[in-house]
């Protein structure tokens, strides 16, 4: 009994990640199992710094009574989290990304997602990263469709929204206006129609200000007093980097490989996540983010390419260790580095 018992754990242990590769219900109860495990670290921390934010006037006054309980606090954004998790693994399984239905986006997502402390608190970024998922999913749905003008207005609408809580969420739009260059002909219309979508939720915004006389500022106007300064050869920001340097240059090399094997569609789709990655780092320095919370816009990309590894690896105990590796690491940053 106790042998029977002592091999089931093992075969637990060493194939978790293999285990992911499959859509089974016991996923969708491990997966936030190990997204609050890896979150336990902040829970009910009252000396959670929140000037770390790079808050917006719309942000600060739609989610401060949040505030009131950090453990409340912690509690919104692991769901949150969770909740974002089954919606970017319904996206990547319903655009057919992977060769068959998998758990591996949803657990790959929840890992990054809790990957870093200021991850672990409700952020501008997290609540920004929300609606760039559902711009994601209309980008990706456009090869599908004949008239593309309703998906790049739908993107755009919700990239605009997103901009609205975190300023720079908006360079997201590139990613719109690429992925009408990447999967249709050029028409003008469809990027006119774009620039629209995103300027909506602004008109929006500023109807209501001028409607109420509510006294609201710019969403892209920052006080100075919730800007923390970081700097590129601080501690945490150096581990960060050198953390997420690693896990790249392990999954890269089968992500190259997936996109010059795969059928022209998924090789587009990958590409511009690719290049979303590389746009959030660039748009760290555009818009001077003084917070590591940037990480939430890369966490789809990440994502993307940590389960197409987890996949497509040959090697089952290199899968399984990379599967544990950003487990300890998520743990590491979240308790140690802060």
């Amino acid at each position: 009994m106790n042998s029977a018992i002592s091999k089931s754990l093992l075969f637990f242990v060493v194939m978790t990640a293999n285990f992911f590769k499959t859509s089974q219900p016991a996923t969708f109860f491990l997966a936030p199992l190990i997204v609050v495990i890896t979150r336990l670290a902040f829970f009910g921390d009252v000396h959670f710094d929140h000037n770390h934010w790079y808050s917006t006037p719309l942000f600060q006054k739609v989610f401060t009574w949040v505030l009131f309980a950090p453990w409340f606090e912690w509690l919104l954004a692991t769901v949150i989290v969770i909740i974002q998790g089954f919606l970017f693994n319904a996206i990547i399984n319903s655009r057919g990304l992977l060769e068959r239905v998998s758990s591996s986006p949803l657990i790959a997502y929840m890992i990054m997602a809790s990957f870093f402390a200021e991850q672990l608190f409700l952020s501008p970024a997290l609540i920004a990263n929300f609606f760039l998922l559902f711009a994601m999913k209309k980008v990706l749905e456009i090869p599908q469709q004949t008239n593309t003008r309703g998906k790049a207005f739908d993107a755009a609408f919700y990239v605009g929204i997103g901009s609205l809580f975190y300023a720079p969420a908006v360079c997201a739009i590139v990613m719109v206006i690429a992925g009408l260059a990447y999967f249709k002909s050029f028409v003008w219309r469809d990027h006119f129609v774009t620039l629209i979508g995103a300027a909506t939720p602004w008109l929006f915004y500023y109807a209501i200000i001028y409607i109420t006389g509510a006294d609201w500022e710019s969403p892209f106007k920052i006080s100075d007093s919730v800007i923390h300064d970081i700097s590129l050869f601080q501690g945490a920001t150096v581990i960060l980097a050198v953390e997420l340097f690693l896990v790249l240059m392990i999954v890269l090399p089968s992500f190259f490989k997936s996109i010059r094997l795969n059928i022209v569609r998924v090789r587009k789709s990958y590409l511009l996540l690719l290049w979303w990655m590389i746009l959030v780092l660039l748009s760290w320095y555009i818009f001077n983010v003084q917070t590591h919370q940037q990480l939430h816009l890369m966490v789809a990309p990440l994502a993307i390419m940590i389960a197409n590894y987890f996949y497509y690896a040959r090697i089952a105990w290199m899968r399984e260790s990379l599967f544990y590796i950003l487990i300890a690491l998520a743990l590491f940053n979240t308790w140690f580095v802060n």
